[in-house]
C-alpha cells in the first residue's frame, strides 16, 4: 500500500535527496518548476473563464490554470526535499493561497453557466475540481510544516467547501461515468477524505466501491482501454489510489488488484508499444508520443511482481500531469532503484478479440489494427483502421486526440479530421465515409498470421454489400486486401501519414517504409491540416494519399515493408 506517512518524514526526503539513484526524478521536477520560479501567478480573469461560453475556445483559460497547478506541485515537491530553502516556502504559500482564490475549480468545459446558475461552478465536483482538491487536502498533512497555519486552514477549508461537502451533499455524475470520470473524480475525492475528514470516508465506502466497479467495468475484458493510452494513465492512475484507499479502510477485506481484469488492465500499456520505435499506438483521443507514469508502474510491480515487468528506461517518465503533486508523490514513494530496465525488449503478438485489435511486432516494423465499431469511449470513427510503424516511428499513422473545444465533444465531433473516418486509413465510398454509433462496426477474426474484418456495417450503405479488409502480416512487412460488393461508381482508398511522401510507379516512400502497388493505378495526394492536442494550437500537416478504383465486385491490394 501507499505508505503516505512516509512521505511526512524529513528523514525520507533527506534519504531521497543524497541517494544518485533519485537525481533523474529530482532533475525532473526542478526542470517542471525552474522556468516558472520568477513567475508572477495573476488571478484567472472573468473574461479568460467566460471565454468558453463564448466561441468554445478552452484553452485560453485551461492553460494558465493547470500552469499554476503543474508549477505548485513541483514546488512543493521542492519543498520537501529542500526544507531549508525560504523561498520556496514563501512561494509555497502564496501559490496555495492564489488557487485558494479562484472562483472555481471546475472547468468551464463541464459547467453549465448560464445567468442564474454562476454560484453553482464552484461546487460542480469535477475531475479537476477533484484533482485540485486532492492536491491540497495532500498538501496541507504532508507539508503541514512548510505551510502557514492560516494557509493550511484556507486551503483545507476550501477543499471541505468545494469537494467534500458537495460530494456528500448529493451524487455527481463523474462518479458513475463509464469511463475515466469514474475513476478520476472517486479517486480525487477519496483522497479528499482521506487527508480531511476520514470519518466521512468510511460512511461513503459504498460509493467508492460502484465507481470503482463503474471504472473496471468501462475497459474491455481483455484489459484494453479503449479511450486511448493517455487515458490508462489518467484514469487508472487515480484507480490505484482509491483501490489503494479502500484495500487500507477494509483492512484488505476489499482488494480490487485481486481481480482477474484487473491484472490485464494493469498490462494494458506493454501492449501499446510500437517497436522498432518508441511510439505508442494512437486509437481513440490517444497519442504516439506515450509514456508510462513510473510511479503507476512502480506500484505495479509490486503489486504484480510475477505480472508486470519492468520497461524500458525511455518507456517511463515522471509524469507531469495536469494536477501532478498526487503523481508525483507517487513515483518517489513507489521509486526502486533496485530494479534494473531491461536493455532489450522482446517482440510478443498481442491478439486482443474483446477490443478487436491486434498488434503485431517484427524486427524492423510493427502493425496494429482494429475493427470495434464507432461508439467507443473518446470514439473516432475508425473501424478497420490500422498502424504501421518502422524504427522511426508510425509511417501510416493514427492522429489520435484533437485540439479540445467545445465543438469535439459536441454532435460536431465528427466534422473534426481526426475523428471522422476520413482522417484514417480506411476507403471512402463515393465521397461518404463512416458513421457514428454503435450499430456500425466490424468483425474480428485473426488465424495463422493473418487479420480479417468485414467492416462494410461502418458505413450503413444499402449500396454496399460487403468490404472485407485482410491484413497478412510476415517478418518484411504486410499485404492488405480489400475486398468489395459495391454498387455505387467510385471507391476512393485511403492511407494517411504525416510524412512527405515520394511517389514512384508503384511505389510510395514514406521514410523507412515502402508501399507497394498496381503500376497501372496512380494515387493522388492530398494534404489536410491537423491541429494537435493540447493547449499551444499547433497544427501539423497531414498526407492523404488516395487510390481511386471503379465501384461493383473490386479488390485492391497494397503491399507495405519497412527497410531493414
Amino acid at each position: 500500500m501507499l505508505d503516505f506517512n512516509k512521505a511526512k518524514s524529513p528523514e525520507f526526503w533527506k534519504k531521497v535527496r543524497e541517494d544518485a539513484a533519485y537525481a533523474p526524478l529530482i532533475e525532473a521536477v526542478l526542470a517542471l518548476y525552474q522556468p516558472d520560479e520568477a513567475l508572477d501567478f495573476s488571478a484567472l480573469k472573468f473574461s479568460q473563464r467566460f471565454k468558453f461560453y463564448k466561441d468554445g475556445d478552452r484553452s485560453t483559460m485551461e492553460k494558465p490554470y493547470f500552469h499554476r497547478r503543474r508549477s505548485l506541485s513541483a514546488l512543493a515537491i521542492l519543498a520537501l526535499l529542500y526544507p531549508e530553502r525560504e523561498d520556496y516556502t514563501e512561494r509555497l504559500n502564496d501559490l496555495v493561497f492564489c488557487i485558494c482564490d479562484e472562483y472555481s475549480w471546475c472547468l468551464p468545459a463541464h459547467t453549465h453557466t448560464r445567468p442564474g446558475e454562476v454560484t453553482k461552478d464552484p461546487y460542480i465536483v469535477d475531475l479537476f475540481n477533484a484533482e485540485t482538491g486532492a492536491m491540497l487536502a495532500m498538501m496541507s498533512e504532508l507539508l503541514e510544516s512548510r505551510l502557514d497555519p492560516a494557509v493550511r486552514e484556507r486551503a483545507i477549508l476550501e477543499v471541505r467547501r468545494r469537494v467534500t461537502e458537495p460530494f456528500k451533499a448529493k451524487f455527481q455524475p463523474g462518479e458513475m461515468g463509464g469511463n475515466n470520470w469514474s475513476a478520476v473524480v472517486a479517486g480525487s475525492a477519496a483522497l479528499c477524505f482521506h487527508f480531511v475528514d476520514k470519518e466521512s470516508f468510511r460512511a461513503l465506502l459504498p460509493r467508492f466501491k460502484e465507481s470503482l466497479a463503474d471504472f473496471v467495468a468501462s475497459y474491455e475484458n481483455d484489459g484494453t482501454c479503449t479511450e486511448g493510452f493517455s487515458y490508462w494513465i489518467y484514469g487508472f492512475g487515480y484507480f490505484i489510489f482509491l483501490a489503494d484507499l479502500l484495500c487500507e479502510y477494509t483492512q484488505g477485506a476489499f482488494d480490487a488488484f485481486a481481480d482477474e481484469k484487473v491484472q490485464k488492465m494493469a498490462n494494458f500499456p506493454a501492449r501499446c508499444f510500437l517497436p522498432p520505435s518508441t511510439e505508442t499506438l494512437s486509437f481513440a483521443d490517444g497519442t504516439a508520443a506515450g509514456r508510462v507514469d513510473m510511479g503507476c508502474w512502480y506500484y505495479l510491480m509490486k503489486r504484480y511482481p510475477d505480472g508486470v515487468k519492468m520497461l524500458q528506461k525511455e518507456q517511463l517518465y515522471l509524469w507531469p500531469a495536469n494536477v501532478g503533486f498526487q503523481s508525483y508523490i507517487r513515483a518517489f514513494l513507489c521509486f526502486d532503484p533496485a530494479i534494473e530496465a531491461p536493455k532489450e525488449r522482446k517482440n510478443e503478438d498481442y491478439i486482443l478479440p474483446d477490443a478487436k485489435q491486434v498488434l503485431i511486432q517484427r524486427e524492423h516494423y510493427s502493425c496494429t489494427a482494429k475493427s470495434g465499431n464507432n461508439a467507443e469511449k473518446h470514439n473516432h470513427n475508425d473501424v478497420g483502421c490500422f498502424i504501421f510503424a518502422d524504427a522511426d516511428g508510425q509511417a501510416i499513422c493514427d492522429l489520435g486526440a484533437g485540439l479540445y473545444s467545445r465543438e469535439y465533444f459536441s454532435p460536431r465531433r465528427y466534422e473534426i479530421l481526426c475523428n471522422r473516418s476520413m482522417g484514417h486509413s480506411v476507403p471512402i465510398l463515393d465521397g461518404a465515409e463512416q458513421k457514428a454509433g454503435a450499430e456500425y462496426g466490424g468483425s474480428f477474426d485473426y488465424k495463422d498470421g493473418c487479420l480479417t474484418m468485414n467492416i462494410a456495417a461502418a458505413y450503413g450503405l444499402d449500396a454496399l454489400r460487403s468490404l472485407e479488409r485482410k491484413i497478412t502480416f510476415d517478418d518484411a512487412g504486410i499485404t492488405l486486401t480489400d475486398t468489395f460488393d459495391y454498387g455505387g461508381k467510385t471507391i476512393t482508398e485511403r492511407y494517411v501519414t504525416k510524412r512527405a511522401p515520394t511517389v514512384k510507379e508503384g511505389e510510395i516512400v514514406l521514410g523507412r517504409t515502402h508501399l507497394y502497388f498496381d503500376k497501372s493505378l496512380v494515387p493522388t495526394v492530398s494534404v489536410e491540416t491537423h491541429h494537435l492536442h493540447g493547449f499551444n494550437g499547433d497544427h501539423i500537416p497531414l498526407y492523404c494519399i488516395d487510390f481511386a478504383i471503379s465501384g461493383g465486385k473490386a479488390a485492391f491490394t497494397l503491399r507495405v515493408e519497412a527497410e531493414k
